[in-house]
Order: C-alpha cells, then structure tokens, then sequence
C-alpha cells in the first residue's frame, strides 16, 4: 500500500528525476517479487491476474483506501518512470 500512496504523492515530480526512477525501482522489485520472475506472469494479462488474485486477499479498508487513489495516472507515471532511458553517472 505505501508504495501507492507515495507514488500518488510523486505524480507532479519528474518520472525520469531521482524519485521517479526510485519508484520505478521499488515497482519493478515489486513486480518480481510477485511474479518470481516469471516471464508469462511479467507480461499485461498475467501480471494482471496475479495482481488481482492479491488485491482479493486484502481487508476491505485497503479496499476503501485503494478506490480513493487515481490508478490511472499512478499507472501513467510508473510507465513513464519505468521506460525512461539508463542515466549512468
């Protein structure tokens, strides 16, 4: 949950800026940690399934808290953070 209210708290910040891309980073090891690593669960419509598997398992005040969030700029952001080219230093 945190990492969707601070995602949510970050949607004016720059996606490929310092807390962007760490919050890219925190998705992606989210992600892999749901999917361990599996490439057909990596993809949309499995990642997809898995992560409502999840959510179907969380008390209904996350419920509450989750329909309060705007997921589809959430979801614009990450993609955008996500997709951002490699700075290397």
């Amino acid at each position: 949950m945190d990492l969707y209210f601070r995602t949510e708290e970050s949607l004016d910040c720059d996606p490929s800026g310092e807390t962007g891309q760490a919050l890219a980073a925190r998705w992606m090891e989210w992600i892999e940690s749901r999917t361990g690593g599996h490439p057909d669960l990596k993809s949309f419509p499995g990642a997809y399934e898995s992560y409502v598997r999840w959510m179907d398992s969380w008390p209904p005040a996350i419920h509450q808290k989750i329909r309060a969030l705007n997921m589809e700029k959430i979801g614009e952001f990450i993609l955008k953070a996500i997709t951002q080219p490699i700075k290397l230093p």
